[in-house]
């Protein structure tokens, strides 16, 4: 039985899992725990070094082929093994042959890849931000020509022509009312 489980892979990884990363390899503050070891591992070279780091850090500022390093977003052993330390070469499934019935406690602890630190981001917490909404009089701008808009998320802002995409325009009538 081998759980596997590869979606979502910078959920729970920040910047400080990096840090943590880099701060390991200097040797200022080691990372003893073989779950959080292998956790450092993102690219499962079964070695914490600082391109662990840098492709954390590359993932988080959207970098794709940074995100294809990592190999997985969580990794699992077996609930009966004793973890050691460096833990490389750890069972990530469980052999069950010749089963007659039921096979209870058959369990596996999760590694969630990248997550060093112990910060737990809540998947109900990540919500869409209310989209933002421009308001401005209508008139055409010349190239090079500025122009005030009201943001409906904070105050006015100056936009040049150009410099921001639009994928669709509606008419808000009510600023006429």
């Amino acid at each position: 039985m081998t759980p596997t489980k590869n979606i979502n892979k910078l959920n729970g990884v920040t910047v400080a899992d990096a840090l943590a990363i880099q701060q390991h390899v200097a040797g200022n503050v080691p990372i003893t725990s073989p779950y959080k070891q292998v956790a450092a591992d993102v690219n499962k070279s079964n070695s914490i070094t600082g391109f662990d780091a840098t492709i954390i850090n590359q993932s988080l500022l959207g970098n794709p082929s940074a995100l294809n390093q990592f190999k997985t977003s969580w990794r699992f052993v077996p609930v009966s093994y004793a973890m050691s330390v460096p833990p490389w070469g750890f069972p990530e499934k469980i052999n069950l042959a010749g089963l007659s019935g039921n096979t209870p406690d058959q369990d596996f602890w999760g590694i969630k890849t990248g997550d060093v630190v112990d910060v737990y981001a809540d998947p109900a917490n990540m919500v869409q931000p209310p989209p933002l909404v421009l308001r401005a009089g209508d008139r055409v701008l010349q190239a090079g020509e500025e122009s005030r808009w009201i943001s409906g998320r904070d105050n006015s802002r100056t936009w040049r022509r150009g410099s921001l995409p639009c994928t669709s325009i509606q008419r808000d009538w009510s600023m006429y009312r």
